[in-house]
Formats: C-alpha cells, sequence, structure tokens
C-alpha cells in the first residue's frame, strides 16, 4: 500500500522489521506475545489484534501500562469473538457493554460492537450485514453466501460461523447437550440394590483433578434387559476446600454430600486411596466383574500406582487425552444420549457436570474436544464417564459375549 501510494510513500520508509515515519524518527513495529521483551515500551498507539484468541492478558497490561507515559495516546483493539471463555476479551466486551448501556461513564473509551441482536436471526441472510458491515465491499458476497449456506444444514460448522462472521460466543450453541434434553431425556429411576446392578459386568471411569479439586468415578453398567447404560458415580473433594469451592463454584456442595453424592476427603487433598476403597467397595457390594478402568494419561502415576496394588493392574487404561481418541467417543456417547440409553438415576452433580460442557470443533475434520464452559464450571463426571465409554466401546464385542453368558443362566 506504501509503495503504490506517492503520498505515503514520501513519508513513510519500510524496512525489514518496521516502518519509520521520517519526519519524527517514530516507526510501526510488530511485537512478540512475549510480555518479558516488552517492559520499557513508551507507545504512542497501540493495536491488539484478534484479541478474542488471547488465553492470557499479560499482553495488554504491558501495552496499557506503557502507554501511560503518554498524555494522549490510542490502543485499539480489534478482534471476532471467539471460543476461550473468562479472558481479557469478555472482560473488555463487558466493560463496553456497559459504557453502551451508560451504567459506566468513560470518554476516552470507544466501543464499537457489530454483532447480531439475537442468535437465531443469523437463519435470515439480511440480518448478517449486522454482523458485516462490510459485506459486499471486502468480503465478497457469493463466497459469504455459500458458507451461511452450509453452516444452516451442517451443525458441527455453526459454532465457527457465529463466532467469526455473527460475532457471537460459542459456548451457547456449541453447548454439547441442551438444556431441554437434560431437563427430559435420561431421567429413568431404578432400585441400585435389584438385580439389574448385582452380578453385571462393569467398566469404570476416573477423572482425577488437581490434588486439591473435585474428582469423580463413574461405573457404566450394560444392561442387556433394556438395552441401557446404568450410572453410578460418585464425586470427591477435600473436605478442608468446601466452604472455598461452594462459593467459587456456586453449588451446594455440603448437600450433595449429605445425599452420598459427594465424598469428602480428610484434609487439604483428594486422597487416592479413598477412591480406591470407593471403587473396591462397590465392586464387592453389587459383586461386579470389573472389564476395564480408564483414566488420563496425564499426572497418572499415583493412581496407576494406587490402582496396581489394589489387584487391577490387569485393567487398568492409560487414555490419551487427545482428539484421535477422544473425539469418537464424544459423538457415540453424545448418540447414546439422544436416544435416552443412559440411567443418570436422580445424580443432580453429574447432570450438571453435562450441561457444562462445551465442545471445541475442529471445522475441516469435524472432530470435537471437551472444554468446561467456564473456568468454575466443572466438568470432571462427564470426563469420568467418557473414560468409561471408551473402554466399554474397546471392549464391546467381549462384555457382550459375557453378557449373554450371564443372561442364559438365569
Amino acid at each position: 500500500m506504501i509503495f503504490i501510494n506517492p503520498n505515503l510513500n514520501k513519508i513513510l520508509k519500510v524496512k525489514r522489521d518496521k516502518i519509520e515515519f521520517i519526519h519524527n524518527n517514530s516507526f510501526f513495529q510488530p511485537l512478540s506475545s512475549e510480555t518479558k521483551t516488552l517492559d520499557g515500551l513508551n507507545p504512542y498507539f497501540v493495536v491488539l489484534d484478534e484479541v478474542a484468541m488471547m488465553e492470557k492478558r499479560d499482553i495488554y497490561d504491558v501495552m496499557r501500562t506503557a502507554t501511560a507515559k503518554r498524555k494522549d495516546y490510542l490502543m485499539l483493539l480489534i478482534t471476532t469473538n471467539g471460543s476461550i471463555r473468562e479472558n481479557i476479551f469478555d472482560e473488555r466486551y463487558s466493560y463496553a457493554e456497559k459504557v453502551l448501556e451508560n451504567t459506566i461513564k468513560d470518554n476516552k473509551f470507544l466501543p464499537w460492537i457489530y454483532e447480531l441482536d439475537e442468535r437465531n436471526e443469523w437463519k435470515n441472510f439480511n440480518n448478517l450485514y449486522k454482523a458485516n458491515p462490510n459485506l459486499g465491499i471486502s468480503k465478497y458476497i457469493d463466497n459469504f453466501k455459500a458458507e451461511w449456506q452450509e453452516a444452516l444444514i451442517t451443525p458441527t460448522q455453526q459454532p465457527n460461523f457465529l463466532i467469526k462472521h455473527c460475532n457471537l460466543k460459542s459456548n451457547l450453541d456449541s453447548a454439547l447437550f441442551s438444556r431441554l434434553d437434560l431437563e427430559t431425556k435420561n431421567n429413568k429411576i431404578i432400585n441400585t440394590d435389584e438385580y439389574l446392578i448385582k452380578n453385571r459386568i462393569c467398566t469404570i471411569g476416573i477423572d482425577l483433578s488437581k490434588t486439591n479439586d473435585l474428582s469423580a468415578v463413574v461405573f457404566l453398567i450394560p444392561n442387556l434387559d433394556t438395552n441401557e447404560f446404568i450410572l453410578l458415580s460418585q464425586f470427591f473433594m477435600p473436605e478442608a476446600r468446601i466452604i472455598e469451592k461452594t462459593t467459587e463454584d456456586k453449588i451446594p456442595y455440603k448437600l450433595y454430600q449429605e445425599q452420598g453424592i459427594l465424598a469428602l476427603c480428610k484434609g487439604e487433598e483428594i486422597n487416592i486411596s479413598e477412591i480406591v476403597n470407593y471403587i473396591i467397595n462397590i465392586m464387592k457390594k453389587y459383586n461386579l466383574i470389573c472389564y476395564g478402568i480408564g483414566y488420563d494419561t496425564f499426572n497418572s502415576y499415583l493412581l496407576k500406582q494406587h490402582l496396581d496394588n489394589a489387584g487391577f493392574y490387569l485393567i487398568n487404561n492409560l487414555i490419551r487425552f487427545g482428539v484421535r481418541t477422544i473425539s469418537p467417543i464424544i459423538k457415540a456417547l453424545k448418540l447414546e444420549f439422544d436416544d435416552n440409553k443412559f440411567v443418570f438415576n436422580q445424580n443432580p452433580l453429574l447432570k450438571l457436570h453435562f450441561n457444562n460442557v462445551d465442545v471445541l470443533i475442529d471445522e475441516e475434520k469435524e472432530n470435537m474436544m471437551p472444554i468446561k464452559r467456564s473456568k468454575n464450571k466443572r466438568i470432571d463426571g462427564f470426563i469420568a464417564l467418557l473414560f468409561a465409554y471408551k473402554i466399554f466401546r474397546d471392549n464391546k464385542d467381549r462384555i457382550y459375549i459375557e453378557l449373554y453368558k450371564i443372561y442364559s443362566q438365569k
């Protein structure tokens, strides 16, 4: 642009890594995202692009502090919406809304937001001009319309389209389970002392959190009579953290403890021995045959050691939490959920964890990875079930052969 514009070419000099303004020795220069190298700058004009993709706020804070040295400065934040929640984008967006609504007075802050007013507006093409003011100018209408039509008929394309072209948050439309489905599906209740659970085959999933956080164990028990999966779920939390976690997560953990859904480990940390003992006790109580225990390979050494020592060394299954492993399992599990194949047995904490699951979708390959809706929206129960379901899928033929043997002996 500078080379083909005579006026700009007179006053600007293009170098390898910057553009200089000849008259006063100022310059434009792209900067590294490594904040350690940015201290001591004295910028007059700062541009941060794709702010919604910034997982950390460090670079914003460093540059904002640097501009304080100037009497008059300009800081420009440019971005579409994004899938990373509770980052600097969410904070600045919330501030912009308050300025626009006049709940905050800030004459030095000019918010300019192009987005749809309602989520369902995107299905009418004419509404898309609200979020795309340059449509037909720098953005070709035909190409854009083709992408829009594809998103209309391909659900997995919709989250990306809504983020990038409608400037809407992803976490509503990329939720793996709708609130309506969670309220109306998989609500069957059984008596856990009945024959439906006793003398059965199971797989087990464990989501072991950090030492001071929430952990989950889920037993998956296939039932040939009803073609369903019965779920036995238990959560674990350090006793010393329950008040803090109740405040942070806004969840009545004390109530869930009283209901027997949540077990408290003595002290400040999760006690792996208590988790393993729970597994042993449930297996003895219902005389269950376990075909595998699945858990994440990350930080798994102590858990594996405890399981090995308890006699589970032949059925330990370390699961790599990567897209190739997890994506097909999520899709298969979602189909089972939609078909009412899971018996949650009124475990509200497990269903809450399902409600908190969002998915990141690879637009090209349509792969899915689960993420928390936000920082304090726990999904440990869902992840534990995901691991148990993967073990079931990996051993499905063998499990069904054994189940038929059990049923034939009735």
